[in-house]
């Protein structure tokens, strides 16, 4: 998915680009995305010449994006299971199995957290291009 943005700052082989609210109405992700923070960094090439304000175009490519959305929402669901029969065969009672449940889906949405601050930069938009005015 190819997205137009602005830049924000740049501070060397970094740029801090943003993009309006409105961009994100085409979203099917709109719902559960953090809207308040509208910019993010990225790695460019030192030539390139954008300097703050510029329109650039970056690149998310779908596979990453299925990837992400697997890891924060399909690993909690995942250990969900396990996490409820396994609490619910050692204590017997389907309160534990539904504690215990709730206790893997939130090291499941711990790992995915840790992974992400991890593997940061592999998650992160592509710079593809700068825009002419």
């Amino acid at each position: 998915m190819d997205k137009k943005v602005t830049v924000l700052e740049v501070d060397g082989s970094k740029i801090k680009a943003g993009c309006s609210p409105d961009s994100c109405a085409g979203c099917k992700a709109e719902l559960f995305c953090n809207r308040k923070t509208t910019s993010f960094s990225l790695d460019i090439p030192e030539a390139s010449g954008i300097k703050k304000g510029d329109d650039v175009i970056i690149n998310l490519p779908t596979g990453k994006t299925i990837l992400v959305i697997l890891l924060t929402f399909g690993l909690p669901l995942v250990l969900f299971v396990p996490g409820y029969f396994l609490f619910h065969h050692f204590f017997s009672s389907e309160i534990m199995g539904f504690s215990g449940g709730i206790l893997f889906l939130l090291l499941g949405f711990l790992i995915a957290g840790i992974v992400f601050k991890i593997k940061k930069k592999s998650f992160a938009p592509v710079f593809l291009e700068k825009c002419e005015k």
